[in-house]
């Protein structure tokens, strides 16, 4: 198997899988392919291809996976958009996503339905970008090969908002790595639920359609107000891998219990894992847990663990994957090099992640950045002091409560309910506490 990611899209019309959708829609690859490669066609008509950035606005659904794909196709390097389908209002979203595009000096827009009222929103901020609406036409596949592969913006603030750039050929080494990793083949399903504009998403569906394995997405509205409907879908699929943090697993835990949903691996991504979590699901969803950001590539950094191990109420992430260094820094934080790693050649990322090595596996002891998870959504300490200056006209001081997962504000004063007001509708974020500015603060520095 080869996952170059030029490869995967050559072998697209032939691959044997399906993309199966949590409304019933069920998409042949090879339908996908020629979903794709009008994509493709469009986009390079309005000057796409190697050396541009392209922007993706587009659902959980067949045409936002075409969009993907025909965007790769071209050479350019894609950049997902975050999803419309969250609590901040359309106005703001629109801004967030103007100031993506001036940080990736994307060149056009490809949207899809039901998208399209908020892509008019960024095309009145930026009209010299170039629209392209996704339609029900096919085309051949044609595959282009370009450098960088993806221009990622959802790791740090939506304010100042810092890409990420992954090569194609970095890109490609995670994406075989985690495939390895994951044991993903013809048979052995996977199912994945996020939005479009999540890094793991593209990941997911590459290791599908590199494997001939049927890919199950799951729109995250569906997750978060319908989790049942999931479990069916789950069950329907049957020996189904399964990917996400904690905030899902949580959700799908909390109904009824459901014997009859056996998925063959349930790997928690990304963040420190809820031990207790990990407890309930197993033995009979077989969780395993991995460690992964957006700066790592399209999959996890580290290899999980066939049977999770527990030491101290920390679950371990397992051994880092070959060709990536990974050391501890006196203070505990993880740092991160290697080819994969979006980090200049030869120097260490810092990740913000606190963490430590026992036997050579990895377990994560919670985080530095200013940032904090929120109903599974990153916020930035950066953003909510941004906001305070532009709406308020004022600096205020922003402490970082992680084990909480809560901002508290100093300095806001009478503004303070203003402030909690526009914070909520700019970022959907309410988790925040006021006080009096104090001496002897100890904030969390903000990056500038």
């Amino acid at each position: 198997m080869n996952t170059a990611i030029a490869e995967v899209l050559d072998r697209l019309p032939g691959a044997r899988g399906r993309l199966v959708c949590d409304d019933g829609t069920v998409t042949p690859y090879r339908q996908l392919a020629a979903a794709a490669g009008a994509a493709a066609t469009r986009l390079r008509r309005r000057g796409a291809g190697p050396g541009t950035a392209v922007g993706v606005l587009a659902p959980s659904a067949p045409s936002g996976a075409a969009a993907l794909l025909g965007v790769l196709a071209t050479g350019a390097a894609l950049v997902p958009l975050p999803d419309p389908a969250t609590s901040v209002r359309p106005e703001h979203l629109a801004d967030r996503i103007a100031r993506i595009a001036d940080a990736t000096s994307m060149h056009a827009l490809y949207t899809a339905a039901p998208y399209l009222p908020v892509a008019d929103l960024v095309l009145r901020r930026r009209p010299e970008l170039e629209q392209v609406e996704h339609t029900d036409a096919t085309a051949p596949l044609r595959v282009e090969r370009g450098h960088l592969a993806l221009l990622q913006c959802n790791s740090g603030p939506v304010m100042s908002p810092r890409p990420v750039a992954h090569t194609a050929a970095g890109a490609a080494a995670t994406l075989a790595a985690g495939t390895r990793a994951l044991d993903v083949g013809a048979g052995r399903p996977l199912m994945f639920w996020g939005p479009m504009g999540y890094h793991l998403s593209l990941g997911m569906i590459l290791s599908a359609i590199a494997s001939d394995a049927d890919l199950h997405l799951v729109r995250t509205t569906t997750l978060l107000r319908r989790p049942q409907r999931v479990l069916e879908q789950m069950r329907a699929a049957g020996p189904v891998t399964v990917a996400g943090g904690n905030l899902p697993y949580r959700l799908l835990a909390d109904g009824p219990a459901r014997p009859d949903v056996r998925p063959r691996c349930a790997l928690f991504i990304g963040e420190r894992i809820d031990p207790d979590l990990i407890s309930s699901l197993a033995p009979v969803w077989r969780p395993r847990a991995a460690y992964g950001l957006c700066e790592g590539g399209l999959a996890s950094i580290t290899a999980p663990d066939t049977v999770p191990v527990v030491r101290n109420g920390l679950v371990s992430a397992g051994p880092v994957l070959p060709g990536i260094d990974l050391r501890i820094v006196a203070d505990g934080e993880i740092r991160l090099r290697g080819p994969t790693v979006a980090a200049p050649a030869g120097t260490w990322l810092a990740t913000g992640d606190l963490g430590r090595l026992v036997d050579g596996h990895l377990y994560i002891t919670g985080r530095r950045k200013p940032m904090v998870i929120v109903h599974g959504q990153n916020f930035w300490a950066e953003d909510v002091e941004a906001i305070a200056r532009e709406y308020c006209g004022r600096d205020v001081t922003v402490h970082t409560d992680h084990p909480h997962e809560r901002f508290a504000v100093h300095g806001a004063g009478h503004d303070a309910r203003r402030l909690r007001d526009e914070v909520a509708a700019r970022l959907g974020l309410r988790a925040l506490t006021f006080a009096p500015t104090h001496r002897g603060a100890d904030p969390c520095p903000t990056p500038h």
